[in-house]
Formats: structure tokens, sequence, C-alpha cells
């Protein structure tokens, strides 16, 4: 079934359920289905009516893949916008980062293909992910993606303002990418708002608060413009609790590749292996918002996950 902004608002308030599915995406998905939205009627105008119960049909399936290949045109852009900087001897960040320039041309063959912009070219375009997942799954990881490698090129090229832009502008698309923002606060922090005397970091270093207070204004400004109209009708609270569904469980109808899928994986064996119930079978890995317990081992809640992933990323950000 295919949401577009109608049923994806309605779904926001509690008091009007049309699917047992949540909307839990940013606001900025939900304008841009809106824009899908528009187009929609064209192909099936029974793919915009509200209603609980499922619907597909031939024409919404070819709108819906054909609007998965023009936003993957955004990808398209990005991998060009790398593979240029890559290119380009020029670009003395590249080598700074670590980087290795590309070759930009070779006369054999082999040397074309394993050396050249196309081999790289062709690895981004061709990412096993997007063709066995998003093609299939209709989740617009193309342009999400997409605008994370515009966002890192950018940085990468020294534009930091176009850079926290699209950052900005990728987290009101899908606050996934939340796991990457400490990163990219503490690297726009030190890198260009801080001078830091590497023999005196406390006594020597220098904030500078014009690139500061820029970036600032840029990300500010972006959740203005995404959560704003919410903010002024009282609709935040709501927002947030279908972006954080803690009740869906740990691993998420069985697909999230992490820790606590072996941990709820452990919890059902224990379960059959003792006949302690049936475990975390029916909500935990459910997907649903339902709230459900572990049978035998202690039951996590969100603020201790939450806390570890913290942990973790201010490990990760240490070293």
């Amino acid at each position: 079934m295919i949401y577009f902004l109608r049923p994806c608002v309605l779904n926001t308030f509690p008091n009007q359920k049309t699917s047992e599915w949540t909307l839990d995406y940013p606001p900025f998905f939900a304008y841009f289905e809106l824009l899908l939205s528009r187009l929609a009627p064209y192909f099936d105008p029974a793919m915009l009516v509200i209603s609980a119960t499922p619907y597909t049909s031939p024409a919404t399936v070819l709108y819906m893949r054909l609007t998965v290949i023009a936003a993957d045109l955004v990808y398209l852009y990005a991998a060009y916008v790398w593979v240029a900087l890559l290119t380009d001897p020029a670009k003395h960040l590249v080598h700074g980062l670590g980087l290795r320039a590309i070759p930009s041309s070779s006369a054999a063959n082999t040397e074309q293909w394993t050396s050249s912009p196309m081999l790289y070219t062709f690895l981004l375009l061709v990412n096993v992910g997007h063709l066995l997942v998003d093609h299939i799954h209709f989740q617009y990881n193309g342009l999400l993606n997409g605008l994370l490698l515009l966002s890192m090129a950018r940085m990468v090229d020294g534009q930091i303002y176009w850079s926290a832009l699209w950052f900005a502008v990728l987290l009101n698309l899908k606050h996934i990418y939340l796991y990457a923002a400490p990163a990219y606060g503490v690297f726009l922090l030190v890198e260009h708002c801080l001078t830091i005397d590497r023999n005196s970091p406390l006594r020597g270093s220098r904030l500078h608060w014009r690139p500061l207070l820029t970036l600032a204004v840029i990300v500010v400004g972006v959740f203005a413009a995404s959560f704003g109209p919410f903010i002024a009708r009282g609709q935040l609270p709501a927002i947030l609790r279908r972006l954080f569904p803690f009740a869906r469980g740990l691993s998420h109808a069985y697909w999230a590749p992490n820790f606590w899928a072996l941990y709820n994986g452990a919890d059902l064996l224990l379960a059959k292996v003792l006949r302690r119930g049936s475990g975390g079978r029916g909500g935990i890995t459910s997907g649903l918002v339902k709230v459900s317990e572990h049978a035998v081992l202690p039951t996590i809640s969100p603020n201790t996950s939450l806390t570890l992933v913290m942990i973790f990323i201010l490990v990760s950000l240490y070293f």
C-alpha cells in the first residue's frame, strides 16, 4: 500500500487510526509524498483513498516504480559529484582526508576499468542494497542516500554550509540518519569552528563564532521549515510519538541486523527450552506498536537502549 500525505497526516493523530502500521518519517517526507500525490491520480486515483485495508493495483505499482527511478536521479547526481571530486588532483582536501585521487584516464582497457572513474561510478550506481531492498520496498533510499553522499562530498570539498544544509534536510526526510549526526557535529565544530593548540588544547582553543552561528541558522532554519507548521498547531508531541515508536520492539519484524536481534532470538530459544511462554514472538519482533516483555532474559527498556547507544557513540567519537 502506498501512503501519501492525507493518510499520513491522519495516522499522526491517536484518535484517527487508519492502519495498524505507524507513520515513522519526519515531515519533509510527508511533503515529498504530497508532491507525489499530485501526479498519482493520473495513474490510479484509488491509491489516495484513506482506508485501513491495504490497496494495490498494477497502475499503483507502476507509479511507485517510476517515482523510485526518478528519485534515484539524486543518487546519480551525488555519485557524479563524488567521482568528479576524487578525480580532481587540485582538491587538496581529498588528500588531506587520506583519499587518493583517481586517475582520470588510462591507455589500456584493463587500466581504464580498474583505475578510472568509470569503475567507481559503476560501484556507486549498482549498489546491491538499493537494488535488492529499496527497489522492492519503496522507501526511496536512493534519494536519501544520494543526499547523504552529496552532503559528504560538499564536506570534503570544504563547502561546510552546503554540507550542513543537505544533512539537515536528510534528517527531516528520515531520522534514522541521526546516528551520523554526532560525527557530523564534532567534525564541523572541530575542523571549522575551533582553532586548537595541540600543545595546550584547553588554554589554546579558540571558538570562531561566525561559522558556528551560520551553521546554527542553517540547521535551525531547516528544522523550523519542517516542524514549524506542526508546532504551531500543537501537534509536535503526536509526531514525536510516531517518530520514536519504542513499543515496536528492539528488532522490528526480524530484519534489524544488530545485537538486539540476537538477544531476542536467545530469549525465544530459552523460552522454548524452559517452556516459559512465547517470549517476544508476538510483540518484540512483530513490527507493530505493542508493549511486550521478554520471557526469560531481562526486558530492555527504551531508556536502557538509548543509554547504550549514546555510550557507544561517545566512545566512537573519542577515538
